[in-house]
């Protein structure tokens, strides 16, 4: 019994029949206790006195303590409201580099700045310095696992892009190659130069010595395995390492199919297909070892189109890209990039047979959207773009710089 005489209520909140009612209340016919629509107005009028501070209180039961009778006001308490949180300042990395911090929409984060040594995992975007965390899938591929962008492969491509690195540029004599060879040494890359003419190595040579950087001249013929290995073991001896490898050595010869001998077949194919497996092949143990490399192999826009005359040279740019495409994707996981460039027609001494007969000069240039042929100039900046960290996420690629031949 409480103080007044009235019985407690059962858990149901349900009032026994012998309790009288108060003042305003009426009972069902189950005994449940309804308050008069009256009395109700009254009591959300003294709801509007109760401080708003969000809380939610539960329903006193009689007999419990802080229990107050019906009908009876609650005295206003004055409850001091916490003060505003104030934004936080940015979290500074060790670097200076801005770190994310909560958003205002739920638990999204905003994008952060990382060390090259940190990645962003999950959606909280929790940072793991260095490695890969525990609970990460392999290879970095489950949603939500991103690795962070380096901090050299951000923005526009730096001049000294490839400053300490070690390339090897084969047929590096003259036309393509040499251009290639150029725009490296102007990028700050160390060279060795390989191709059959000594005579025309020491020539672009000579030109590269003009930006400052040294360059190796190694007589090489490429269509033979020993003398590739031996080129990418001096150049790894003499220059320290080797951190791009150029597959540029070509041949032409122009005549129908019916008239090819078996010789030519095989010259063409050793020279312009399999020397390019020879140099991935020597470069392999190298570049696999130190996770990281890039491989340039140059095809041609004849890979993908076809052109009379030129059944076998077609043939093996067009293996050149096959193998470009299949060693991108075998290569990816230790962290080297391999990609092909496919220049159309460009003024060289490969093409100068070509060009010298007007009315087949007019008629490449007419099957060239941009109706003119290219200069070797033109092909260094995109060799140097595939040989820089700009294009660390790609591989397999092949990149046609043909005025448009190829999407005619």
């Amino acid at each position: 019994m409480v103080p007044d005489g009235r019985h407690r209520s059962d858990r149901r909140g349900r009032v026994p029949l012998h309790h009288r009612p108060e003042e305003g209340h009426h009972r069902d016919r189950r005994g449940h206790e309804h308050r008069a629509p009256e009395h109700r107005e009254r009591a959300q009028d003294r709801s509007l006195h109760q401080p708003d501070d969000g809380l939610r209180r539960p329903a006193s039961v009689p007999g419990r303590p802080g229990h107050r009778e019906r009908g009876r006001a609650r005295p206003v308490r004055d409850r001091a409201r916490p003060a505003p949180r104030r934004p936080s300042a940015p979290r500074q990395a060790p670097d200076g580099d801005r770190a994310g911090r909560a958003g205002d929409r739920g638990d999204e984060r905003r994008p952060a700045l990382l060390r090259p040594d940190q990645e962003v995992c999950g959606a909280a975007g929790r940072l793991h310095p260095g490695g890969r965390p525990a609970h990460a899938h392999p290879q970095g591929q489950a949603a939500g696992h991103r690795r962070a962008v380096p901090r050299h492969a951000r923005g526009p491509l730096p001049v000294k892009a490839l400053e300490g690195k070690v390339a090897i540029v084969t047929g590096a004599s003259r036309g393509i190659g040499r251009a290639i060879a150029l725009a490296y040494a102007e990028a700050g890359a160390a060279l060795a130069l390989a191709a059959r003419s000594k005579l025309d190595l020491e020539e672009t040579a000579h030109l590269a010595a003009a930006h400052g950087q040294r360059a190796l001249v190694i007589p090489t013929d490429v269509s033979a395995v020993a003398e590739v290995e031996a080129l990418v073991a001096r150049t790894r001896k003499d220059l320290g390492g080797l951190d791009i490898l150029v597959n540029n050595a070509g041949v032409a010869k122009v005549a129908p199919l019916a008239e090819t001998s078996v010789e030519d077949w095989r010259w063409m194919l050793e020279t312009n297909l399999s020397a390019v497996f020879y140099g991935c092949r020597a470069a392999a143990p190298h570049l696999i070892a130190q996770r990281r490399g890039k491989v340039i192999n140059v095809a041609s826009v004849l890979g993908a189109v076809g052109l009379p005359g030129y059944a076998i040279y077609s043939a093996a740019k067009g293996g050149v890209i096959a193998l470009t495409r299949t060693l991108g994707v075998e290569w990816a996981r230790h962290g080297i990039q391999v990609n092909a460039l496919a220049p159309g027609w460009f003024e060289t001494d490969m093409t100068h047979a070509a060009f010298a007969d007007p009315r087949i000069s007019e008629r490449l240039t007419r099957d060239i959207p941009m109706r003119r042929v290219g200069q070797a100039e033109e092909i260094g900046p995109l060799a140097v773009y595939l040989a820089s960290a700009a294009s660390d996420f790609m591989t397999g690629q092949t990149i046609f710089l043909d005025g448009g031949h190829s999407a005619a």
